[in-house]
């Protein structure tokens, strides 16, 4: 009787250990049984590696995988989203502008690309006289305009000198000028009221060297003696006359 309690009891303690499913041995839970037909390394199940993709455990960018380079020739994303930009092949000979196309104008600052040989240079372009600027003095003005007209080259070296004359009457003026290479030319202009006006030029031995051209069927208040290219250094004499008319005239050298 009692060897029979005793079978009856193992057999109902081994049924209770199947149902709760605890290890006796261990003490802990046992591993759920694996699924029929389940593949290693699948998410959730038994012998999945940490890093693949959908694993707990994977790590953007780990040290030992390889990084992707940029191929030069092959577009690359720059900042701005969707705008890819070419990176030049080094090496690659650069594509030459086609005949009669036209052609950027060089930034400042940027190398030039020399000449081609065979092509023809486009001609340099002269550049346009600076604008004469009023400055509401009569003689101020005519005189920027006559320097504009007859000496736009050429450098102010010495002030504008006025003076009040009659006819007839002439204003001499010394001035210092400098021998070779130098060369000089000197205008005077005259108000409203002046009709003629000559100029010339006394070397310092006294001699007479230039003077303006008269015309004596024009009548105008501007007189020009050009390209003065004295000999020798030294004190020169500018002789300015009222030949028609009075009023008041300015004179004034210009170098170069």
């Amino acid at each position: 009787m009692t060897a029979r309690f005793f079978v009856i009891l193992v057999a109902v303690g081994a049924l209770a250990l199947m149902i709760c499913g605890c290890d006796m041995i261990t003490g802990g839970d046992a591993p759920p049984p694996p699924i029929p037909g389940a593949i290693p390394g699948m998410p959730g199940q038994p012998g999945a590696f940490p890093g693949m993709p959908g694993q707990p455990g994977a790590i953007p960018g780990m040290p030992g995988q390889p990084v992707a380079v940029p191929v030069p020739g092959q577009l690359v994303p720059v900042p701005v989203p969707g705008q890819p930009v070419a990176i030049p092949v080094p090496g690659q000979p650069v594509v030459p502008p086609i005949p009669g196309q036209p052609v950027a104008p060089p930034v400042p600052g940027q190398p030039v690309a020399p000449p081609v040989p065979g092509q023809p240079v486009a001609p340099p372009v002269a550049p346009l006289p600076a604008p004469v600027i009023p400055t509401g003095d009569l003689l101020t003005d005519r005189m920027n305009e006559a320097k504009a007209a007859n000496a736009v080259d050429l450098t102010a070296t010495s002030m504008l000198e006025k003076v009040e004359l009659k006819r007839g009457k002439t204003q001499s003026y010394e001035i210092q000028l400098p021998g070779p290479p130098y060369c000089h030319s000197y205008l005077a202009v005259g108000d409203d009221n002046v009709k003629e006006i000559e100029i010339d030029i006394e070397s310092p031995t006294g001699a007479k060297e230039t003077k303006s051209e008269r015309e004596d069927d024009a009548e105008d208040n501007l007189a020009i003696v050009a390209n003065h290219c004295p000999t020798i250094a030294g004190l020169y004499k500018l002789n300015a006359k009222l030949v028609k008319g009075k009023g008041e005239i300015a004179v004034q050298v210009f170098s170069k």
